[in-house]
């Protein structure tokens, strides 16, 4: 699967903060897709995180329906490229239903 625009994540809750000199607010994201972790992470995956309103330092979870694993990121930019690092699979990938 690749990134589809009309399935982007959506923020869903943002912590303000200022150090009284830069604005050091985080978002916190919601994706949820059936792509795998490897393939989520993959530099510039989200073509349209700027668009978004992504910033350096949030935090996006995302939950792969296709093994049912969430997993947490931390956004990463780099000039013009937005990458997720740093993940970390919550959950077995089993459902106990």
């Amino acid at each position: 699967m690749t990134y589809a625009v009309t399935n982007a994540p959506i923020a869903f809750m943002s912590i303000p903060y200022t150090d009284g000199v830069s604005d050091l607010s985080k978002t916190f994201w919601l994706y949820i897709d059936g792509d795998a972790a490897a393939t989520v992470q993959v530099t510039g995956y989200f073509t349209n995180a700027a668009d978004l309103g992504m910033k350096d330092g949030d935090l996006l979870f995302h939950y792969d329906t296709g093994n049912k694993i969430w997993n947490t990121y931390t956004v990463l930019i780099s000039g013009t490229t937005y990458d997720v690092g740093n993940a970390t699979a919550i959950g077995s990938g089993t459902d106990s239903d």
